[in-house]
């Protein structure tokens, strides 16, 4: 009965964790769109903070490096039961 259990609570969450980076690629993408329409980074620091300001600028970092293919590393702690990113640089 456990084992059952287990197996699907891993694979729900193996599915879950995909999509999730699936989505956070997406919004890199849109992002990577914003700052080409924008031209500047001025321009699209701008833009972020009138149209994004309650977003975390270290998610928007992120998604646009993942969107770029670079690395990032993200941390998840079931303390803090939320997500915090850092950008390799």
């Amino acid at each position: 009965m456990i084992v059952k259990a287990l197996k699907q609570e891993l694979n729900l969450s193996q599915e879950l964790v995909k999509e999730g980076f699936s989505h956070a690629y997406k919004a890199g993408e849109l992002l990577q769109e914003v700052k080409n329409m924008v031209g500047t980074k001025q321009g699209f620091d701008e833009w972020v903070e009138k149209n994004l300001k309650r977003t975390d600028e270290g998610l928007i970092n992120i998604c646009l490096k993942l969107f770029n293919g670079e690395k990032v590393k993200v941390e998840v702690s079931s303390k803090e039961k939320g997500l915090k990113g850092e950008v390799d640089e």
